[in-house]
C-alpha cells in the first residue's frame, strides 16, 4: 500500500532473524531459455542490421564481426551504430552511436562455450515468441550450469489478471522466455467497491480464496501448471489491515460474506474489535509507534501482536504453501512491527515437495517497506526476514534516464556500489522500475518514476536493471488506464477480459503486457546467462555507460541527448557474435540450429558453430564466399518489426 512520504532520516536497530528462502529456487526440471543479445539503437521502431567480415572469411573464427546497425526514428533520421571487435585487444569500437541506443552482446560462439553447449532445443517459431531465428538457444538447466550460468532470475507482477489467463500466459510466454515467477495481485475476499478500482484487492473482508481472478480451484490449478510450465507463483499478501468502512452495511465481499467495518466485524474471519489496534490514523510518519498502530488511509489497524490475530495469518499463508505457491510479498509491511512479521514468518511450513521444491525450503518472503531514508522505519529493519522492495532504485534509475542525474550515477545502482548510496544490500533488494503503486504516482518518487507511457525511455531503464547484477528483478505487467483509481479492462459485468495475443504477440482488450515486448524477453535470457557472472570494467563518458559481465557479456548504454563516439572494453574473447533481434530470417520453416550472420540484406550462416564435423549451408542460404564484404550504398530500408507496441 502507498503512504504519504516524509523526511527526516533516523536509524534503527534491526530485529528477527532471517528464515526466507530464496528466489531463484527452481524446479529441477526447468528450461530457461538464454540466448545471444543484440539491442540496438534508436526507439525500437524499423531496425535493420548489417555486418560485413573482418579479414579474409576463412579467418573468421580468429576474426571477429563488424556490426552496422541503422535505426530510423523521427529523433534521429537515419544513424548507424559501428561496431568492431578488436581480434587482439578484446575492445570494442562504437561510432555514431545514437543517443538512447543500448547493446547487449553475449558470448556465443566461442570454442569455449561451444564444448559446453550440450543439447539444442530449438524455440518456437511463432510471431508470438518474439525470438528472432538469429542465435536463439535454449539452454536445459543441466546445460546452463555446465556453462556457469544461473537459474532464472526474473519475476513479473501480472497485475490484475485472472487466474486461468495466469495459467495460460506460464506456458505460452513466462516458461518459454525464461522468467523465473510470476506475482500475482491479491487473491482472497475482499471488498467489492463501486466501479470496481483496482484498490479495492487491498480492503480484505475474509482470508477466502475468492477475488475477481478467479475461484481457490482456479487458483490452485493455475499454480499447478505454472510450475510445469517452470514458473513459480508469489501471492501479494494484505495482514496489515481489513476493509475500510463503507457507505452500505453490511460490506459484501467477493465471496458473498459480510462485513460491518465501522463495528471492525468481519464474520467470515472472524475478527471483531479486540482484534485492532486504537482507532487512531497515521499522520506523523515521525513516529514509528503511530506508522504501525494506527490506521494507514483509514484501513482498520490488525494488531498482529495478537497471537488469535497471529493464528489466522499463518492459516492462511499455510494453505497457499500447501496449494503450491513459493512465497510472498508482505503489503505494508512497513506498517507491521518486525517482531511480529518474524514470530509468523518462522510458524510457515517448508514448501510443498509435491511442486518439486527442494526438501525443507523456505518461501521467498519480500516485504513492502517504502524507504526513501528520511523516517525512522526503514527498510534494515527487515532485512533480516526476507528481501524488500527498494524504492530507492525506481526513484534513482528514473531520475538517471530522465536526464535528471548523470549517466555516471548508474554505477551506484549495482551490487558492488549500492550500499554507498544507501541502498539496500543486493542480497536483500527486490528492485523494479515501476509498480502498481507508484505507477500512478502512489507511494515515493513521483513523476521521476518511469513507466510504459515513458516509451523508449522506460524500456531502455528495464533493459539496465536487467543487465546489471543488482537485487533479484520484478518487472511491472501493466493495463492502460486514464484515471488512477481505474480498474482493470472488464466488460459490462465486471468480468476481467483476457489479455489474448495478437499476430505480434502484443496483448488486446487495453493490456500493456510489458513483459511480452521483445527487448524485454532477451534482456530477461541475458540476465539469466550472466548472472554468476561479476559486472566488472564499468566504463562511462557523457551520456554512455558500458560494463562486462565477467567474460561472457557485455552492456552498453547511451542514455545521453548526443550521437557518440568511443571505444570501449568489451571483456569478451575474439570470436562470432550474433544478432538475435532483427528477426529479419528469409526461410524461418528451414531454420538450422546454428548461428545466424547478416551481411548485407541478406543472412547467412555459420553453418558449424557447435560441432566438429563440417556440416554443409542449408539449401536456401547463399555461399557466404559470394556475398560482398560491404553492403550496396544504396540498399533499401524495408519496414522492420515494431519491438515496443
Amino acid at each position: 500500500m502507498a503512504e504519504p512520504s516524509t523526511q527526516v532520516m533516523k536509524s534503527s536497530s534491526v530485529r528477527g532473524t532471517k528464515n526466507a528462502g530464496s528466489f531463484t529456487t527452481s524446479t529441477p526440471t526447468r528450461t530457461c531459455p538464454c540466448s545471444t543479445i543484440f539491442v540496438a539503437c534508436g526507439t525500437f521502431s524499423d531496425i535493420l542490421l548489417r555486418t560485413s567480415t573482418s579479414g579474409n572469411r576463412r579467418r573468421q573464427k580468429l576474426d571477429a564481426l563488424i556490426l552496422f546497425a541503422f535505426s530510423r526514428s523521427h529523433l534521429v533520421g537515419i544513424t548507424p551504430i559501428t561496431y568492431s571487435f578488436s581480434s587482439s585487444s578484446a575492445l570494442i569500437s562504437v561510432r555514431n552511436g545514437c543517443f538512447g541506443s543500448m547493446s547487449a552482446i553475449l558470448r556465443a560462439s566461442s570454442r569455449t562455450l561451444r564444448a559446453i553447449l550440450l543439447l539444442f532445443v530449438s524455440f518456437q517459431l511463432k510471431k508470438s515468441t518474439f525470438f528472432s531465428s538469429f542465435c536463439s538457444w535454449n539452454f536445459s538447466l543441466r546445460t546452463m550450469l555446465a556453462a556457469g550460468a544461473g537459474l532464472c532470475q526474473v519475476m513479473v507482477h501480472l497485475f490484475e489478471w485472472t487466474f486461468d489467463a495466469i495459467a495460460e500466459e506460464c506456458e505460452q510466454i513466462l516458461g518459454p522466455a525464461g522468467y523465473g515467477g510470476v506475482q500475482v495481485s491479491p487473491i482472497n475476499e475482499y471488498v467489492i467497491a463501486p466501479n470496481r478500482p483496482w484498490w479495492e484487492r487491498y480492503q480484505p473482508i475474509s482470508y477466502i480464496i475468492n477475488s475477481r481472478s478467479g475461484s481457490e480451484h482456479q487458483f490452485a490449478t493455475m499454480v499447478r501448471r505454472c510450475q510445469l510450465a517452470g514458473v513459480r507463483v508469489y501471492v501479494d499478501v494484505v495482514v496489515n489491515h481489513m476493509a475500510a468502512p463503507g457507505a452500505d452495511v453490511p460490506l459484501i465481499g467477493t465471496a458473498g460474506s459480510p462485513s460491518n467495518p465501522g463495528d471492525r466485524e468481519y464474520p467470515a474471519v472472524p475478527y471483531n474489535q479486540s482484534h485492532f489496534h486504537s482507532d487512531c490514523t497515521i499522520r506523523n510518519y515521525q513516529n514509528a509507534t503511530e506508522v504501525r498502530d494506527c490506521a494507514l488511509n483509514g484501513l482498520p489497524d490488525l494488531n498482529q501482536t495478537e497471537p488469535y490475530v497471529q493464528d489466522r495469518i499463518v492459516e492462511f499463508m499455510n494453505r497457499l504453501i500447501e496449494l503450491g505457491v513459493a512465497g510472498f510479498r508482505m503489503d505494508a509491511s512497513k506498517h507491521m512491527w518486525p517482531e511480529d512479521l518474524d514470530a509468523i514468518y518462522k510458524r510457515l511450513q517448508f514448501l510443498n515437495e509435491s511442486f518439486e521444491f527442494s526438501k525443507e525450503a523456505r518461501p521467498f518472503i519480500y516485504q513492502e517497506v517504502i524507504d526513501l531514508g528520511s523516517e525512522p522505519v526503514t527498510a534494515s529493519q527487515y532485512t533480516d526476514l526476507g528481501h524488500v522492495t527498494e524504492f530507492k532504485y525506481s526513484l534513482f534509475v528514473g531520475l538517471i534516464f530522465r536526464g535528471a542525474l548523470k549517466v555516471s550515477a548508474l554505477e551506484a545502482l549495482t551490487r558492488a556500489n549500492a550500499t554507498q548510496v544507501g541502498l539496500t544490500p543486493s542480497d536483500a533488494a527486490l528492485v523494479f522500475v515501476d509498480n502498481h503503486d507508484n505507477q500512478r504516482g502512489h507511494g515515493a518518487g513521483g513523476d521521476s518514476i518511469l513507466t510504459f507511457k515513458d516509451g523508449q525511455t522506460y524500456t531502455q531503464a528495464i533493459a539496465f536493471t536487467l543487465a546489471t547484477d543488482y537485487g533479484t528483478v520484478r518487472l511491472m505487467s501493466s493495463y492502460n488506464f486514464t484515471d488512477t483509481d481505474q480498474g482493470p479492462p472488464s466488460d459490462d459485468r465486471a468480468n476481467i477480459l483476457p489479455p489474448g495475443i495478437n499476430a505480434d504477440g502484443s496483448c488486446q482488450n487495453g493490456w500493456v503486457c510489458e513483459h511480452r515486448w521483445p527487448v524485454v524477453r532477451r534482456m530477461v535470457s541475458f540476465r539469466n546467462f550472466v548472472a554468476p557472472a561479476p559486472l566488472t570494467d564499468v566504463q562511462y563518458s557523457g551520456g554512455t555507460f558500458a560494463f562486462c559481465r565477467g567474460a561472457i557479456g557485455f552492456a552498453l548504454f547511451n542514455a545521453g541527448q548526443e550521437t557518440s563516439d568511443g571505444i570501449w572494453k568489451a571483456c569478451l574473447p575474439p570470436g562470432e557474435y550474433c544478432d538475435i533481434m532483427s528477426e529479419l530470417n528469409p526461410d524461418p520453416s528451414n531454420a538450422p540450429a546454428e548461428g545466424l550472420l547478416v551481411t548485407g540484406l541478406r543472412v547467412v550462416a555459420a553453418c558449424n558453430p557447435l560441432s566438429t564435423v563440417a556440416k554443409p549451408c542449408p539449401p536456401w542460404l547463399p555461399n557466404p564466399n559470394d556475398l560482398p564484404s560491404e553492403p550496396p550504398k544504396d540498399a533499401p530500408f524495408p519496414p522492420a518489426p515494431n519491438w515496443v507496441p
